[in-house]
C-alpha cells in the first residue's frame, strides 16, 4: 500500500498521508487485502486527479471490519464514471459497504468497509 501511495504521489504532485490502526496480529485475508488495494488504486488514479486535489489522507483500520477511508481536498465531487460503482460493488460482494460523501468546505470522503471474518487475533 505504501508503494502504491508513493507512486501515485509522483503523478498527483503530492504524496497522500497514510495511517494504519488496529490490534497487532489482525489477520487480513489476501483476497480482502487485494480488493482494498484495488479500491485504493482506483481512487488514487481516477478520482483524485480529476478533483484537482492538493492533499489527501488515507486511513486503514482493522478490527472486526477492515475500513479504508480516503479524504481529500478536491474542488469537484466524484462523478459517477470515476469507479465509484465498482468500488461499491467490491464492498457489497464481500458483505460490506462503500460511501463517498462531500466534505465542507470542499473535498470528499470515501469510506470502504468489509467484515473481517477472523477478527482481531488473540
Amino acid at each position: 500500500m505504501l508503494a502504491l501511495t508513493a507512486k501515485a504521489g509522483e503523478e498527483l504532485g503530492f504524496t497522500p498521508e497514510v495511517s494504519l490502526a488496529g490490534p497487532a496480529g489482525t489477520h487480513i485475508a489476501p483476497d480482502v487485502a487485494a480488493q482494498m488495494l484495488a479500491v485504493l488504486r482506483e481512487w488514487l488514479s481516477s478520482v483524485l486527479p480529476h478533483a484537482q486535489d492538493t492533499a489527501a489522507d488515507i486511513a486503514v483500520t482493522a478490527g472486526r471490519e477492515l475500513t479504508l477511508t480516503v479524504t481529500d481536498n478536491g474542488s469537484e465531487p466524484p462523478a459517477s464514471g470515476t469507479g465509484l460503482a465498482e468500488t461499491a460493488a467490491r464492498a457489497r460482494a464481500m458483505g460490506g459497504r462503500c460511501t463517498a460523501q462531500p466534505r465542507t468546505p470542499r473535498g470528499t470522503t470515501l469510506q470502504w468497509q468489509v467484515p473481517l471474518t477472523d477478527g482481531p487475533a488473540g
